[in-house]
């Protein structure tokens, strides 16, 4: 799988597997493939996350989270929301019932999974997913009012999902009709320590802080679409003594406790500079398979292809 990133206004970045471009050349790509249809998506100021209109056997519009974090193949449903629409179940029983719940979190929930999986169209492409987890997912996830979230499905080897942050929207290009952004840097996904089939990437980043100190966290990140934020380190990264020095934190209240952010200018390859990056410190318990992630505000800079 390949990835490229891009804005317009910087050089463009590709990661193999996912992949990005500069802001405006994907305009230029998308009218040249014809059988590109965008499905426009939103990101709710507090919820912070990609929500677009998903179709269930072409008949019911669900709004549905993209969530690169989860597991590559997720298709989660909101139980409420299959109650309000019963055909989506269609009297089916469980295959089975398991306890079920965020990586953010060490709270679960029980959650019904089935193999017989209602079709998936998210503008002209239709998507195959091997199985569907319900449960009470707004309950869950504190009161949202969001109906699902989705990810790359398992076994799609022939499409290059684009995530247009200039225009808002995605779309999903036949991998054949697909034309390469030129000027794009180029960096390959890796396996993590967790051997999942998460996104990871090598990222080489040279932060400056307020006070002029500098660090390099140059490191594996999880690339999660589902993280509002720009960096994120967790509570065994090896960087979080130089950070607890730092006088400036900003701390902010969450359910599960404290966690604070420090404002820094970064430097990415090819002198790529990134004003006013955060990056946050999280030590609260939680099952996040990786120290480093990448969030989706970091992601906005640009706009990013996954194949």
């Amino acid at each position: 799988m390949k990835s490229i990133i891009g804005n317009g206004l910087i050089k463009c970045i590709v990661f193999l597997l996912l992949q990005a471009t500069a802001l405006g050349s994907c305009t230029e790509i998308s009218k040249k493939n014809e059988e590109c249809a965008r499905a426009h998506f939103t990101i709710d100021p507090l919820d912070r996350k990609i929500v677009l209109p998903v179709l269930f056997n072409d008949s019911i519009v669900a709004n549905l989270v993209f969530d690169s974090g989860a597991s590559l193949g997720a298709f989660i449903v909101d139980s409420t929301f299959c109650s309000a629409h019963p055909s989506i179940l269609s009297n089916l029983s469980p295959d089975t019932i398991a306890p079920y719940g965020c990586a953010w979190s060490v709270l679960r929930m029980p959650a019904s999974m089935y193999t017989i999986v209602p079709t998936i169209k998210v503008g002209n492409a239709n998507l195959i997913y091997d199985k569907m987890l319900v449960y009470n997912l707004r309950d869950y996830m504190g009161g949202t009012q969001l109906d699902g979230v989705f990810n790359i499905p398992q076994n799609d080897t022939v499409n290059i999902w684009e995530f247009n942050f200039e225009h808002h929207y995605m779309a999903i290009h036949s991998f054949q009709d697909f034309i390469m952004p030129e000027n794009c840097i180029l960096i390959p996904f890796v396996r993590g320590n967790d051997k999942s089939s998460l996104f990871y990437v090598n990222l080489p980043l040279n932060i400056r802080c307020a006070d002029g100190d500098t660090l390099m966290l140059t490191h594996t990140y999880l690339v999660d679409t589902g993280m509002p934020q720009d960096i994120a380190l967790m509570a065994q990264a090896s960087e979080l003594s130089f950070f607890s020095k730092k006088k400036n934190a900003v701390w902010t209240q969450a359910p599960s406790g404290y966690y604070s952010h420090h404002n820094v200018n970064a430097t990415l390859f090819g002198g790529i500079q990134l004003d006013s990056l955060r990056i946050y410190i999280f030590d609260q318990p939680n099952q996040v398979p990786c120290d480093y992630l990448i969030g989706l505000n970091f992601l906005k800079r640009f706009n990013v292809f996954s194949t």
